[in-house]
């Protein structure tokens, strides 16, 4: 089999030739998503088994010396899109509005990684604050779009050496944790905060919502302020997550 040429691989059923993996799936090559979600194992394995399409449409399977070499180069190209899918910073992952009966309130998620410049700073005792902006709006063709919402919650991370604890507050109300892992990660979901009271929205039309989260860099102390100038890693911002909301 390992002659140094390719060879033509069938599947026969009742006489009809069935491609297995392209045809039998959905028809389309692996996504950018997928490859970083998956890694490149399921780009290796498919490269494994079916590497190209000749003319007549049936798949060649090629040698496998020539797969190894081939899982190998694959390997090394999606480990850049690993290392990228892993890098620090803040990204919004999912929102929501929802009703009640005294208002709209936002649940929100977001992913959050910190440089290893912050860490240090936290574990200093350096407070850190954080801001989650959210904000409405109605696009207006005759004049600018109409924000009857625009908010902003503030967080603040602390360390506490004496009790080592990480502290996370939010106005009046604060959190303890004994790693920071886990203050990163009740600070990563916002839950049934009020956003807009039912007066400031009209049922039956449609509404623009935006929400994200940022490290507030003039809260900083003033030397770590000019890092935030000079360095994207004290420049934390997450890209605005945007929705249709529907009153």
């Amino acid at each position: 089999m390992d002659s140094g040429r390719p060879q033509l691989l069938r599947w026969r059923n009742a006489g009809t030739p069935k491609y297995v993996f392209l045809r039998c799936c959905s028809g389309k090559l692996p996504t950018l998503d997928g490859l970083v979600q998956g890694g490149a194992l399921p780009m290796a394995l498919f490269f494994v088994g079916f590497s190209l399409i000749d003319a007549r449409g049936q798949f060649v399977r090629w040698p496998a010396r020539l797969v190894a070499r081939a899982v190998l180069l694959v390997a090394v190209l999606t480990t850049p899109l690993l290392v990228w899918s892993g890098s620090e910073g803040i990204s919004a992952r999912s929102a929501v509005v929802t009703s009640t009966a005294d208002g709209y309130r936002l649940d929100a998620a977001f992913d959050i990684r910190l440089p290893a410049g912050f860490r240090e700073a936290i574990s200093r005792g350096v407070p850190v604050h954080f801001l989650v902006e959210f904000e409405l709006a109605k696009s207006r063709w005759y004049w600018f779009d109409h924000r009857p919402v625009k908010l902003a919650k503030a967080y603040t991370l602390t360390y506490v050496p004496l009790l080592k604890q990480y502290r996370l507050s939010a106005g009046s109300v604060s959190q303890s944790f004994s790693r920071l892992e886990e203050a990163l990660q009740a600070l990563s979901r916002v839950r049934a905060w009020p956003v807009a009271d039912r007066g400031l929205v009209q049922a039956g039309e449609s509404y623009q919502a935006a929400v994200r989260m940022r490290v507030d860099t003039a809260q900083l102390p003033k030397p770590f302020q000019l890092n935030a100038v000079s360095s994207q890693d004290w420049n934390l911002t997450s890209e605005w997550y945007r929705w249709s909301v529907d009153p």
